[in-house]
């Protein structure tokens, strides 16, 4: 490689170890932190907040469970704490969506596969496709010899 991209790949060695170095300061001082009383009691309260948001979560469903069946039998869309909205749902098969839509002159409902296509494309090479190679750079991860020089 040229004097310019070693010089870089130093630089990024050396970030690199700094990087790790400062991780695993990081994760000593936490390591450290963890025996404290304090971190011990914010770990008791986020344990105790994540059960309770559990149990909060289980009842919603079970309201809004309860608020729909009431909702089915007598109509009533709002409790006070609760309302009742009422969407429309559709069930399909994909295919038939599909050759409606191209029967019917709508194609341009039709998402494109782009990872699909671009497979088939590189096959069949049609003639409005541009097909070109890009070079691409993977910089290795161990840079260890760049640090040596």
């Amino acid at each position: 490689m040229s004097i310019k991209v070693d010089t870089m790949l130093f630089e990024l060695a050396k970030l690199r170890e700094k990087h790790q170095e400062a991780q695993e300061a990081a994760k000593r001082a936490q390591e450290v932190l963890e025996t404290e009383p304090l971190w011990q009691k914010v770990q008791s309260f986020k344990t105790d907040a994540a059960v309770v948001g559990e149990l909060v979560g289980k009842l919603e469903t079970e309201i809004k469970n309860v608020a729909i069946e009431e909702y089915m039998i007598n109509g009533v869309k709002d409790k006070g704490g609760v309302q009742i909205k009422v969407f429309t749902n559709l069930e399909y098969d994909e295919q038939a969506a599909v050759n409606y839509c191209l029967a019917h002159q709508h194609a341009t409902l039709l998402k494109l596969d782009k990872r699909g296509f671009e497979k088939v494309a590189k096959e069949l090479k049609p003639e409005f496709v541009k097909i070109e190679e890009v070079a691409r750079a993977q910089i290795a991860t161990d840079l260890s010899e760049y640090l040596e020089k």
